[in-house]
């Protein structure tokens, strides 16, 4: 229900229950919307209200106001696999997907301590942070923060561009072949800057993931934080559950 006397706005109020409403399947992926007065007599409030919680919604990727037509549940949103190794780039090849990169900041720094841990590396060592704006056809999808031991990379400032993928260069330039990853994945709200960069309202659900990457040596060859829209993703994962039989055997 929503409340007047919250801190928070109606509309944002709306937007949660309708996300919430959209999530659950209320709403299927591309089905048409209740109309503004519809939404307005189920919710209990006004047009007004009902409009702006419409347009956030469009910010995020939920939904899209067709002209004349009316508001849909969109349905292109990208199947992630949690135990995939892969980075963005890797998902161009799908159907009516485009993934591009745009470079927000890179730097060489002194590896923070949860960096150090992650790519097992001494106090005080460098690493180069690459931090991109990922778009999913055209739109804001992802911020990536990614981290490099210099040591391991001497030289990849000079060779990462917005349209190249990191990964790619590893391979070719590097020889590193990638062979086990550890995500741990977190749900998390947009703040000021998440919010501007993917175009979305303060407090919108996100997905934080954490993956560290270790190669077929087993050092430990590439750590990343990025967020995504929770409404432009789906996770799947699969288990080989021959492999888990044989093992409890």
């Amino acid at each position: 229900m929503l409340k007047s006397n919250s801190p928070v706005f109606l509309y944002q109020q709306l937007q949660n229950l309708i996300r919430d409403d959209i999530m659950r399947g209320k709403y299927p992926e591309g089905s048409q919307m209740p109309s503004e007065s519809e939404l307005g007599q189920m919710y209990k409030v006004s047009r007004i209200t009902v409009r702006r919680a419409l347009k956030e919604l469009a910010k995020e990727g939920m939904i899209e106001m067709r002209q004349g037509k009316g508001t849909f549940v969109k349905s292109a949103r990208l199947d992630l696999h949690l135990l995939d190794l892969s980075g963005f780039s890797e998902f161009q090849w799908k159907p009516h997907h485009t993934i591009t990169r745009t470079i927000l900041e890179k730097e060489v720094v002194k590896a923070p301590e949860e960096v150090s841990t992650a790519l097992r590396l001494a106090k005080g060592e460098k690493v180069l942070r690459l931090r991109r704006l990922i778009n999913l056809d055209g739109e804001p999808f992802s911020i990536d923060i990614a981290f490099f031991p210099i040591a391991l990379y001497p030289g990849l400032e000079e060779r990462i561009r917005d349209d190249l993928s990191t990964f790619h260069i590893l391979r070719t330039d590097y020889g590193i072949r990638m062979a086990k990853s550890h995500k741990v994945l977190e749900v998390i709200t947009a703040d000021l800057v998440s919010s501007e960069l993917l175009g979305c309202s303060l407090g919108t659900p996100l997905y934080l993931v954490k993956k560290a990457i270790e190669d077929a040596q087993g050092r430990a060859v590439h750590y990343s934080q990025y967020t995504l829209l929770a409404a432009k993703v789906k996770w799947s994962l699969s288990v080989d559950l021959t492999k888990e039989m044989l093992q409890e055997a």
